[in-house]
Protein backbone atom coordinates (compact mmCIF):
# COMPACT_ATOMS: atom_id res chain seq x y z
CA UNK A 1 0.00 0.00 0.00
CA UNK A 2 0.91 3.77 -0.09
CA UNK A 3 2.05 3.81 3.60
CA UNK A 4 4.47 0.86 2.56
CA UNK A 5 5.08 1.89 -0.33
CA UNK A 6 6.43 5.40 0.94
CA UNK A 7 8.57 3.78 4.28
CA UNK A 8 10.48 1.46 1.66
CA UNK A 9 11.46 4.65 -0.77
CA UNK A 10 12.52 6.26 2.23
CA UNK A 11 14.65 3.22 3.31
CA UNK A 12 15.81 3.25 -0.33
CA UNK A 13 16.71 6.82 -0.22
CA UNK A 14 18.40 6.54 3.08
CA UNK A 15 20.55 4.15 2.02
CA UNK A 16 21.39 5.61 -0.95
CA UNK A 17 22.79 8.84 0.83
CA UNK A 18 24.65 6.64 3.36
CA UNK A 19 26.40 4.85 0.36
CA UNK A 20 27.41 8.11 -1.77
CA UNK A 21 28.78 9.39 2.07
CA UNK A 22 30.88 6.04 2.33
CA UNK A 23 32.50 6.49 -1.39
CA UNK A 24 33.00 10.11 -0.57
CA UNK A 25 35.27 8.92 2.18
CA UNK A 26 36.80 5.94 0.86
CA UNK A 27 38.15 8.40 -1.93
CA UNK A 28 39.44 10.70 0.12
CA UNK A 29 40.85 7.44 2.05
CA UNK A 30 42.65 5.91 -0.97
CA UNK A 31 44.03 9.27 -2.12
CA UNK A 32 45.83 9.01 1.64
CA UNK A 33 46.57 5.15 2.03
CA UNK A 34 48.97 4.15 -0.77
CA UNK A 35 48.71 0.78 0.97
CA UNK A 36 44.84 0.58 0.83
CA UNK A 37 44.85 2.11 -2.59
CA UNK A 38 47.34 -1.13 -3.75
CA UNK A 39 45.14 -3.68 -1.93
CA UNK A 40 41.45 -2.28 -3.49
CA UNK A 41 43.39 -2.32 -6.71
CA UNK A 42 45.10 -6.13 -6.40
CA UNK A 43 41.39 -7.54 -5.13
CA UNK A 44 39.67 -5.28 -8.07
CA UNK A 45 36.45 -5.25 -6.75
CA UNK A 46 33.21 -5.90 -9.22
CA UNK A 47 31.46 -2.74 -7.78
CA UNK A 48 31.14 -0.14 -5.14
CA UNK A 49 29.90 -2.28 -2.59
CA UNK A 50 32.46 -5.07 -2.66
CA UNK A 51 35.06 -1.75 -2.87
CA UNK A 52 33.51 -0.42 0.74
CA UNK A 53 33.69 -3.50 1.88
CA UNK A 54 37.15 -4.23 1.29
CA UNK A 55 38.20 -0.86 2.81
CA UNK A 56 35.80 -1.48 6.19
CA UNK A 57 37.71 -4.91 6.63
CA UNK A 58 41.08 -3.14 6.13
CA UNK A 59 40.36 -0.85 8.83
CA UNK A 60 38.88 -3.63 10.84
CA UNK A 61 41.88 -5.88 10.52
CA UNK A 62 44.12 -3.36 11.85
CA UNK A 63 41.81 -2.31 14.82
CA UNK A 64 41.80 -6.18 15.99
CA UNK A 65 45.37 -7.03 15.53
CA UNK A 66 45.93 -4.23 18.26
CA UNK A 67 43.38 -6.05 20.44
CA UNK A 68 45.77 -9.00 20.17
CA UNK A 69 48.29 -7.09 20.71
CA UNK A 70 46.78 -5.70 24.28
CA UNK A 71 45.32 -9.24 25.03
CA UNK A 72 41.54 -8.25 24.59
CA UNK A 73 39.53 -11.31 23.80
CA UNK A 74 36.43 -9.79 24.27
CA UNK A 75 37.11 -6.66 21.78
CA UNK A 76 39.07 -9.19 19.23
CA UNK A 77 35.56 -11.42 19.21
CA UNK A 78 33.37 -8.41 18.19
CA UNK A 79 35.64 -7.82 15.68
CA UNK A 80 35.04 -10.94 14.02
CA UNK A 81 31.29 -11.01 14.51
CA UNK A 82 31.96 -7.53 12.54
CA UNK A 83 33.74 -10.01 9.71
CA UNK A 84 30.26 -12.22 9.39
CA UNK A 85 28.39 -9.36 8.80
CA UNK A 86 30.16 -8.68 5.81
CA UNK A 87 29.99 -12.57 4.63
CA UNK A 88 26.61 -11.14 4.22
CA UNK A 89 26.79 -8.72 1.91
CA UNK A 90 28.70 -9.86 -0.51
CA UNK A 91 30.29 -13.08 -1.69
CA UNK A 92 34.40 -11.57 -2.53
CA UNK A 93 37.15 -13.68 -1.15
CA UNK A 94 38.96 -10.89 0.28
CA UNK A 95 36.47 -10.97 3.41
CA UNK A 96 37.02 -14.93 4.12
CA UNK A 97 41.02 -14.42 3.47
CA UNK A 98 41.32 -11.75 6.34
CA UNK A 99 39.07 -13.77 8.91
CA UNK A 100 40.88 -16.52 8.10
CA UNK A 101 44.45 -14.14 8.93
CA UNK A 102 42.63 -12.38 11.86
CA UNK A 103 41.80 -16.01 13.31
CA UNK A 104 45.60 -17.20 12.40
CA UNK A 105 46.67 -13.96 14.93
CA UNK A 106 44.47 -14.91 17.69
CA UNK A 107 45.04 -18.88 17.33
CA UNK A 108 48.35 -18.83 19.78
CA UNK A 109 46.75 -15.85 22.03
CA UNK A 110 43.13 -16.67 22.69
CA UNK A 111 42.40 -20.36 21.71
CA UNK A 112 45.81 -22.06 22.16
CA UNK A 113 43.81 -25.06 23.48
CA UNK A 114 40.59 -24.87 20.86
CA UNK A 115 41.30 -27.72 18.20
CA UNK A 116 38.47 -26.45 16.34
CA UNK A 117 40.63 -22.83 15.16
CA UNK A 118 42.34 -24.71 12.89
CA UNK A 119 39.27 -25.81 11.01
CA UNK A 120 37.72 -23.04 10.98
CA UNK A 121 40.93 -21.38 9.67
CA UNK A 122 41.15 -24.13 6.49
CA UNK A 123 37.55 -23.26 5.99
CA UNK A 124 37.55 -19.38 5.41
CA UNK A 125 40.77 -20.30 3.23
CA UNK A 126 38.62 -23.16 1.03
CA UNK A 127 36.32 -20.51 0.88
CA UNK A 128 38.71 -17.34 -0.18
CA UNK A 129 39.93 -19.70 -2.60
CA UNK A 130 36.27 -21.31 -4.22
CA UNK A 131 35.18 -17.60 -4.21
CA UNK A 132 37.65 -17.07 -6.84
CA UNK A 133 37.17 -20.04 -8.61
CA UNK A 134 33.14 -19.74 -9.01
CA UNK A 135 32.10 -16.03 -8.06
CA UNK A 136 35.05 -13.85 -9.18
CA UNK A 137 36.82 -16.09 -11.95
CA UNK A 138 38.28 -12.85 -13.31
CA UNK A 139 40.93 -13.02 -10.50
CA UNK A 140 42.00 -16.13 -11.24
CA UNK A 141 46.05 -15.95 -12.04
CA UNK A 142 46.15 -12.52 -10.28
CA UNK A 143 48.93 -11.64 -7.96
CA UNK A 144 45.86 -11.45 -5.16
CA UNK A 145 45.04 -15.12 -6.00
CA UNK A 146 48.56 -16.00 -5.97
CA UNK A 147 48.80 -13.99 -2.33
CA UNK A 148 46.08 -16.00 -1.25
CA UNK A 149 47.39 -19.65 -2.20
CA UNK A 150 50.49 -18.60 -0.93
CA UNK A 151 49.44 -18.13 2.57
CA UNK A 152 46.86 -21.15 2.37
CA UNK A 153 49.71 -23.21 1.37
CA UNK A 154 51.74 -22.08 4.40
CA UNK A 155 48.90 -22.53 6.78
CA UNK A 156 48.55 -25.85 5.27
CA UNK A 157 52.55 -26.84 5.64
CA UNK A 158 53.32 -25.17 8.61
CA UNK A 159 49.89 -25.67 10.99
CA UNK A 160 48.30 -28.70 9.38
CA UNK A 161 51.09 -30.95 8.00
CA UNK A 162 49.53 -31.55 5.40
CA UNK A 163 52.31 -31.41 2.99
CA UNK A 164 50.97 -33.12 -0.31
CA UNK A 165 48.07 -30.63 -0.38
CA UNK A 166 50.48 -27.84 0.66
CA UNK A 167 53.01 -28.63 -2.88
CA UNK A 168 49.63 -28.21 -4.84
CA UNK A 169 48.79 -25.47 -3.26
CA UNK A 170 52.63 -23.31 -3.42
CA UNK A 171 53.13 -25.15 -7.08
CA UNK A 172 49.67 -23.12 -7.87
CA UNK A 173 51.38 -19.89 -6.15
CA UNK A 174 54.67 -20.05 -8.00
CA UNK A 175 53.11 -21.00 -11.24
CA UNK A 176 50.75 -17.46 -11.40
CA UNK A 177 53.67 -15.38 -10.14
CA UNK A 178 54.69 -15.74 -13.11
CA UNK A 179 58.03 -13.40 -14.22
CA UNK A 180 57.76 -11.95 -11.29
CA UNK A 181 60.44 -12.65 -8.73
CA UNK A 182 59.84 -10.69 -6.02
CA UNK A 183 59.60 -11.00 -2.18
CA UNK A 184 56.63 -13.26 -2.46
CA UNK A 185 57.83 -15.32 -4.79
CA UNK A 186 61.46 -16.93 -2.60
CA UNK A 187 58.93 -17.46 0.42
CA UNK A 188 56.28 -19.10 -1.60
CA UNK A 189 59.53 -21.48 -2.93
CA UNK A 190 60.98 -21.69 0.80
CA UNK A 191 57.84 -23.04 2.03
CA UNK A 192 57.26 -25.46 -1.32
CA UNK A 193 61.19 -26.77 -0.73
CA UNK A 194 60.23 -27.32 2.98
CA UNK A 195 57.21 -29.36 2.05
CA UNK A 196 58.92 -31.56 -0.72
CA UNK A 197 61.21 -32.18 1.93
CA UNK A 198 59.41 -33.20 4.67
CA UNK A 199 56.84 -35.65 1.94
CA UNK A 200 60.08 -36.92 1.01
CA UNK A 201 60.98 -37.66 4.63
CA UNK A 202 57.90 -39.15 5.27
CA UNK A 203 56.92 -40.96 2.12
CA UNK A 204 60.76 -41.93 0.78
CA UNK A 205 59.52 -40.97 -2.61
CA UNK A 206 62.79 -40.08 -4.80
CA UNK A 207 60.64 -37.68 -6.91
CA UNK A 208 59.90 -35.58 -4.25
CA UNK A 209 63.61 -35.18 -3.64
CA UNK A 210 64.20 -34.10 -7.36
CA UNK A 211 61.59 -32.02 -7.32
CA UNK A 212 63.30 -30.23 -4.55
CA UNK A 213 66.80 -30.24 -6.04
CA UNK A 214 64.83 -28.67 -9.31
CA UNK A 215 63.70 -25.86 -6.94
CA UNK A 216 66.86 -25.42 -5.17
CA UNK A 217 68.62 -24.91 -8.34
CA UNK A 218 66.06 -22.58 -9.50
CA UNK A 219 65.90 -20.23 -6.34
CA UNK A 220 70.19 -20.25 -6.25
CA UNK A 221 70.04 -19.12 -9.81
CA UNK A 222 67.29 -16.52 -9.17
CA UNK A 223 68.96 -15.24 -5.93
CA UNK A 224 72.38 -14.48 -8.03
CA UNK A 225 70.57 -12.38 -10.06
CA UNK A 226 66.87 -10.40 -8.17
CA UNK A 227 67.20 -11.36 -4.79
CA UNK A 228 64.96 -9.33 -2.66
CA UNK A 229 66.66 -6.55 -0.71
CA UNK A 230 64.73 -7.52 2.48
CA UNK A 231 62.68 -10.67 3.98
CA UNK A 232 64.31 -13.94 2.45
CA UNK A 233 67.82 -15.09 3.96
CA UNK A 234 69.28 -16.74 0.47
CA UNK A 235 72.47 -18.03 2.99
CA UNK A 236 69.85 -19.54 5.45
CA UNK A 237 67.98 -21.30 2.54
CA UNK A 238 71.49 -22.94 1.15
CA UNK A 239 72.61 -23.86 4.68
CA UNK A 240 68.69 -25.62 4.83
CA UNK A 241 68.12 -27.42 1.55
CA UNK A 242 71.80 -27.55 -0.30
Amino acid sequence: DRFQMSRLKEKIRTHKERMKLKLAQLDSTLTSNSVLHRIVNEWQPKNYIDTIVIAELFSIYGQAIKCVQQNNKRKYEQFLKEFDEHSFITRHPYVPLQKARLYKEGMFKFYRNDPTILSQVERLYEEAVESIEYDYRYLIGSLAHASLLMMFGIFLSQHLKQYSRAIRILEDAKYFHGELRGKGWFIICNYLSESYKKIHKQTKEEFYSEQLKILVSEVVRTAEINLPKQGFDINQYKKTFC
